[in-house]
């Protein structure tokens, strides 16, 4: 990819794939019977975009977590 936000020994191809399995399992377990569903959605995607990305793609998923945090930290007050 142009922008080098993901690391080139990657196949995304694989990753999406393996990320449409882990969402089809999800909606398939009782985890979020005991964790609200997008912590626990949040947790596999920021995981794996942190996993595959550049230190250049860090910093920008590292920000937009935070933003999503302190968004949801002010919607819940």
């Amino acid at each position: 990819m142009d922008e080098e936000l993901f690391r080139s020994d990657i196949n995304l191809h694989i990753i999406f794939l393996l990320l449409r399995e882990q969402m089809g399992m999800l909606m398939h377990s009782d985890i979020c019977e005991k964790y609200p569903f997008m912590e626990v959605y949040e947790s596999i995607i920021f995981t794996i975009m942190r996993g595959i990305s550049t230190e250049k793609g860090k910093e920008i998923v590292d920000t937009y977590i935070q933003q999503s945090r302190e968004l949801r930290e002010n919607k819940d007050n």
